[in-house]
């Protein structure tokens, strides 16, 4: 070892830099200037937050500069006086997370009086490791509608975002976490996505810190969702309007159902239940339309069970059945009570028209001029009639709330009440089911007897209508169905 490499390890060590001392030929100050400067680097290498150093050898007292040009373009100076043999050491810290990784450049110069002189070299920087990462799914492929999940191991306490998104672009999911003392972390997410077929889904995961950010991806597949079985059958293929028919449905227990029979496009019935432990609901029902000739009836049941559903649809002929379509024809015509004559309120008979009497507190519905349906009910009170003319049904609103116009105190008002179906045909006045009453029919809009601790007065104008015939009435009629109020 020369004897300039043995000072130069000397200084190293009492600097606290336990580094191999790397000699580098010096280059002379131009002729003229006097002074000879000597660098070696301690280290030939450093990496980004380590830290180097250089030792200088020039004039007694010389005044010293270090000047660093990082890769990044990022510069550093120092500045140092050479002791009384000509020697001086620049210790420092290459930056941190400002991507100098790379060749840094080194110039010192020396300055004595009228003499000077400069060197010049280079120092190799490695940039700083960035964090690690390691992702992958905790299984190969997912049921869809099920919980997706993937492991991520990467620093401690670490940042992190995460994308889960298909191979045609879809997002499943997308988020942020942060890794347990041991650097995990598990992506779990919702896969609400129900594709009906196989699809590849990408898993990103980026991790940042000072060093910069490091990306990783995996991929898996997202199974399609197996079909919930529904099975759909009816008593009869064909029957009468007023026969009996039963929907027979088959599916996975604890499903809930909705039946809707439709004559041609028009809703007749709608029920909803919910299979047993078998898997199994009947449903039954009679059908009175009125028909002149035979018409296709579609039953569509439509199952679901959690994320899952199907539907599956049957037919039956349903023959005219026979004359007035509610057996035995008018049963709640009297004498007292007839049934209107439609043409004396039309000239053309609308397909769906709704006749209230508000003296025989009695509603029909007529379709095509037969009678559909009737029920008692009751209107409104002698204080609050019900009006009389013809009208038409302007909105179908269920459930539906009702607050009292009259205030409180007024011998009309009544507390925010809650109705199943409401159907109104001019301002207030409207048709709907009335859960307080017990008795309708005859008298009733007047003060009468009641079991029930409901109203035992009319209505305030409205027309009430027992819940069973008002679910009929909410299935039949349209908006834009003429009422007749006489």
């Amino acid at each position: 070892m020369t004897r300039v490499t043995r000072w130069c390890f000397f200084v190293a060590i009492v600097l606290g830099v336990f580094l191999p001392v790397r000699q580098v030929s010096a280059t002379s100050a131009p002729a003229g200037h006097g002074l000879h400067v000597v660098v070696s680097l301690i280290q030939p290498h450093a990496a980004e937050g380590g830290q180097a150093g250089v030792f200088v050898h020039t004039g007694a007292f010389a005044k010293l500069t270090l000047v660093i040009r990082y890769a990044a373009n990022l510069i550093s100076s120092y500045n140092g006086i050479a002791d009384p043999q000509g020697r001086f050491v620049f210790s420092w810290h290459i930056p941190k997370g400002m991507h100098v990784g790379g060749a840094a450049t080194l110039r010192v110069t020396a300055q004595r009086g009228d003499l000077s002189g400069a060197w010049s070299g280079s120092l190799g920087i490695q940039a700083a490791p960035l964090p690690p990462l390691f992702v992958q799914p905790l299984q190969p492929s997912f049921l869809a509608g099920t919980t997706v999940s993937v492991f991520v191991s990467t620093e401690p306490s670490a940042d992190l975002t995460y994308r889960l998104v298909t191979d045609d672009g879809t997002v499943i999911a997308s988020g942020k976490g942060t890794s347990d003392p041991q650097g995990r972390y598990v992506i779990s997410a919702p896969a609400t996505l129900l594709p009906k077929s196989t699809v590849g889904v990408n898993a990103t995961v980026s991790v940042t810190n000072q060093d910069g950010t490091r990306v990783r991806s995996t991929h898996f597949q997202l199974r399609p969702r197996p079909p919930l079985g529904l099975f759909v059958s009816t008593t009869h293929k064909v029957i009468r309007a007023g026969d009996s028919e039963s929907v027979f449905i088959s599916t996975k227990p604890g499903s809930n159902l909705t039946v809707t029979l439709a004559v041609t496009s028009t809703v007749a019935l709608t029920a909803t239940g919910v299979a047993d432990k078998y898997g199994r609901w009947v449903y039954t029902a009679r059908l009175y339309a009125p028909l002149t000739h035979p018409h296709t009836t579609k039953v569509t049941v439509q199952a679901t069970n959690g994320i899952d559903q199907t539907s599956a649809d049957t037919t039956f002929i349903l023959q005219p059945g026979p004359p007035g379509l509610v057996p035995g024809g008018d049963n709640l015509a009297t004498p007292q009570n007839p049934s209107p004559d439609l043409h004396t309120f039309f000239t053309v008979i609308p397909d769906k028209v709704i006749m209230v009497t508000t003296e025989g507190q009695v509603l029909r519905a007529y379709d095509h001029g037969l009678l559909a349906h009737e029920t008692y009910v009751t209107t409104g009170r002698p204080e609050l009639p019900t009006i009389h003319g013809i009208f038409h049904v302007y909105l179908k609103q269920t459930p539906f709330e009702f607050h009292s116009p009259w205030p409180l105190g007024s011998p009309f008002y009544y507390a925010p009440t809650w109705i199943r179906y409401w159907m109104p045909f001019s301002g207030g006045y409207g048709l709907h089911d009335s859960p307080w009453r017990a008795v309708y029919g005859p008298g009733t809009n007047l003060p009468h007897y009641s079991s029930d601790p409901g109203e035992p007065v009319g209505s305030h104008g409205c027309v009430n209508i027992p819940l069973r015939e008002m679910a009929w009435l909410w299935n039949w009629a349209d908006v834009g169905t003429t009422v007749v109020v006489y």
